[in-house]
């Protein structure tokens, strides 16, 4: 924490600027990165306003695919079906869950974090898992200019028969992780099961093709609110997503004429910051869980906090009743 202001001995303004790094600076290590409290090295006294004025916020801060939690609802699963009466007497039901993470539509130097890559392997990874489907069929999703999901599924053991084809269903509604289904973010605006049909492009493949008939919805929210108990703006400021990388500088540490200053219910004394985000729409992403473990989303603030300078400065009498105790 270091001075910014004053600048010269009639200043009544003194300036400070607080930088926070969550891996650093929380008070409770492994615990949410949208809920947390921070400690300053000193206590600030007469304070009368706050700003938030850098960020650096990682793309995962607003992940695609999140899980249920106290106050969210999740869309982070696909449960689906095959059916190939060659394969098995009857049809097989996979669930599958996206990892918490924001994924680009398709990124082929990062298959990580590649929309189209994740779901082709989670899908085949579960299909693999299962002893009676193994190393029989395979599905493909192939970008799209329109970026919609494009599943092909194919048949991939040459011992089946040459006209059999394996029948693939996104069950949205009807499965049993249908509370939590991704139909919306994967293109499916309406909730209901969709099934593949043969195409006059793959009719002589045997393949099955799929496909969405909107956009994949990978942004989950546009915004992001930044709150600080200590600070009487609510929020104290709303950081707006514009990019892909989610990591954004709003201006130089000169900028301090954007502060809002509290005459009638200033800070007045400040020991901790007590931070929370949230999504648009006033949505609450509470503690993202995996196995028990919060999933931790690492970021960094620079606050200024403005505060009265008292030695020898004679404060303005207004300013004075304001911060009576």
């Amino acid at each position: 924490m270091s001075y910014i202001l004053p600048k010269s001995l009639n200043s009544r303004l003194k300036i400070y600027k607080v930088s926070v790094s969550t891996p650093e600076d929380k008070i409770v290590q492994n615990t949410s990165d949208f809920d947390y409290e921070v400690t300053l090295p000193y206590q600030i006294t007469d304070v009368i306003g706050m700003a938030l004025v850098e960020w650096s916020f990682p793309k995962d801060i607003i992940p695609s695919f999140y899980p249920t939690t106290t106050t969210l609802t999740g869309n982070k699963s696909l449960d689906f079906r095959l059916e190939n009466i060659h394969i098995a007497n009857g049809p097989q039901d996979f669930s599958v869950e996206f990892p918490t993470k924001y994924l680009s539509y398709d990124n082929p130097s990062d298959s990580a974090s590649s929309y189209i890559e994740v779901l082709a392997q989670l899908m085949n990874d579960a299909i693999s898992a299962d002893p009676g489907w193994k190393d029989l069929v395979r599905i493909s999703v192939v970008p799209s200019a329109l970026r919609a999901t494009i599943l092909i599924v194919s048949n991939i053991d040459i011992t089946l028969p040459a006209n059999t084809f394996t029948q693939l269903t996104l069950l949205f509604n009807s499965g049993p992780n249908s509370d939590t289904s991704a139909h919306l973010e994967m293109g499916w605006p309406v909730k209901a099961d969709y099934t593949s049909s043969s195409t006059l492009f793959y009719l002589n493949t045997g393949a099955q093709a799929l496909e969405s008939p909107a956009p994949v919805q990978l942004r989950s929210a546009k915004y992001i609110d930044v709150f600080v108990k200590e600070s009487s703006q609510k929020p104290l400021q709303r950081v707006f997503v514009r990019d892909d990388n989610y990591i954004t500088n709003i201006f130089s540490t000169t900028g301090v004429n954007r502060f809002s200053i509290d005459i009638d219910n200033p800070p007045r004394i400040i020991k901790k910051l007590h931070i929370s985000l949230r999504y648009q729409g006033a949505g609450n992403p509470g503690a993202f869980i995996l196995n028990n473990t919060p999933i931790l989303i690492p970021h960094s603030f620079t606050f200024h906090i403005i505060s009265l300078v008292s030695e020898e400065n004679k404060n303005p009498t207004y300013v004075k009743q304001s911060l009576t105790y």
